[in-house]
């Protein structure tokens, strides 16, 4: 998603906005872009534009294709922050139960690890020990990209949901605790089965 959205970003620049036939960028060429897109969209949008290039630029200081960062001093716009929605008890179980049990198991492991999905599409078997009740995920969301892991303990609940999902991975020659059946390969989706089925069960703020 994120290469995705980058490269929406480049291409747009490259061709609707005319920076490819540019030899330098300037701080206006941004502030102008991102004034735009504040109008089209949201500030939300714009600040996400702006981290993008101005990561983007970083990127070319560090390999010598440019000699400075034109986004680095340009501030975020002011953001109205909407008040977070709290599904009730109610909604949980009315999606729950349009779940398999396998999207079942996958969105309990979400929320009792509090990890991101990422992190838990990625978990492997071989990261699970059910014996001393811990599980070691890795992400990149870090500054550099290294990867980093932590490790989280795990309780009942959580022991027997890994110890189902562990079974099934065994059985289908998976190294992955959720996986594709077909392909064996981890999940890389969680909001395309969550809202169908928030859609299905008539909750529309759940995602």
């Amino acid at each position: 998603w994120y290469f995705c959205d980058n490269k929406a970003l480049i291409l747009r620049l490259s061709r609707d906005e005319g920076w490819g036939l540019k030899n330098t960028i300037t701080r206006d060429d941004i502030t102008n872009f991102l004034d735009k897109i504040l109008k089209e969209t949201s500030p939300q949008r714009a600040n996400k534009y702006l981290a993008y290039l101005k990561a983007l630029f970083n990127h070319g200081l560090k390999k010598g294709f440019v000699e400075i960062n034109p986004a680095w001093n340009i501030e975020k716009y002011p953001e109205d922050r909407r008040l977070k929605y709290v599904p009730p008890e109610k909604d949980v179980i009315d999606v729950l139960f349009l779940c398999t049990p396998e999207q079942r198991d996958y969105l309990w492991t979400l929320a009792l690890t509090a990890a991101r999905c990422g992190e838990i599409n990625s978990l492997t078997v071989a990261n699970v020990n059910l014996d001393l009740g811990h599980i070691t995920i890795s992400t990149r969301k870090t500054k550099g990209s290294q990867v980093r892991y932590r490790r989280i303990n795990i309780g009942s609940t959580l022991r027997e949901i890994l110890a189902r999902r562990i079974a099934e991975a065994v059985q289908c020659r998976s190294e992955y605790v959720f996986f594709n059946k077909r392909t064996g390969k981890p999940f890389n989706y969680r909001s395309k089965f969550l809202k169908n089925i928030c859609r299905k069960a008539k909750v529309f703020e759940f995602t």
